[in-house]
């Protein structure tokens, strides 16, 4: 035979030893991927070798972060991000900011300005108190605005 024939020959050896590996690397591919379907986890070691799991909570925008010093549950699935982390003394955090409206249960002596829009907040509670800022548009004069919340809050 030629050494063009070998060359040939040799070839399409080689194209058939890359479909097989090809083929070998899909179906462990496909097993892992139908494997995290089944149990959407993920655990990972940090630099110290402590186990951090990435858990998904199905299709609808939430998952959980673990770890030994605590869980955080984060949720975008309300057009805002919510975020709840417990440590490992039980006590929780919660943070949510974006969305649209002001932040709920506003205390009854901080309303928002009438006519106004809302275009962002941020709310936060831990263990030492609550937190909350939110933007509020309007075309009113901003002496209207002040005088408006100075009645407010000195009632």
């Amino acid at each position: 035979m030629s050494p063009l024939a070998w060359i040939g020959i040799g070839c399409v050896v080689l194209l058939i030893l890359c479909g097989i590996a090809f083929a070998i690397m899909g179906y462990f591919a496909k097993r892992a991927v139908d494997r995290f379907a089944k149990n959407p986890s993920i655990t990972l070691k940090d630099e110290h070798g402590n186990p951090v799991t990435f858990n998904a909570k199905g299709k609808d925008g939430k998952f959980e972060i673990k770890t030994d010093k605590g869980t955080a549950t984060v949720d975008t699935s309300g057009g805002s991000v919510n975020v709840q982390a417990t440590d490992e003394k039980g006590q929780k955090s919660t943070m949510t900011w974006g969305g649209t409206g002001a932040p709920q249960n506003l205390p009854s002596w901080l309303p928002v300005y009438p006519g106004g829009t809302v275009q962002g907040n941020l709310d936060s509670t831990t263990a030492e108190g609550r937190s909350l800022a939110f933007t509020v548009t309007t075309a009113d004069a901003s002496t209207k605005v002040i005088n408006y919340y100075d009645s407010q809050l000195t009632g």
